[in-house]
């Protein structure tokens, strides 16, 4: 079984939020970090790890990493007032 990286998010936060969407369709993944703990990557423009799931479930993974990210763009627009 081979494990692939599937995103390379730019924060911690971002990572773990991944992992639980990605365990909520019975997916299972890993977080990698690539940095120190005190180090900002993002700053940098560094992603802060990466998110590995195993090869057979990479496309399923891509696309619910899809799916959150665009729900929570679109969530971000809720009870704003122009």
């Amino acid at each position: 079984m081979s494990v692939v990286a599937v995103y390379n998010p730019m924060d911690e936060v971002t990572a773990r939020a991944l992992l639980a969407a990605l365990e909520t369709e019975g997916i299972r993944a890993e977080l990698r970090q690539f940095h120190n703990p005190w180090e900002i990557s993002w700053l940098e423009g560094r992603p802060w790890g990466e998110i590995l799931v195993l090869e057979e479930d990479a496309e399923a993974a891509q696309q619910t990493i899809k799916d959150f990210l665009a729900s929570d763009v679109s969530s971000d627009d809720e009870g704003k007032t122009s």
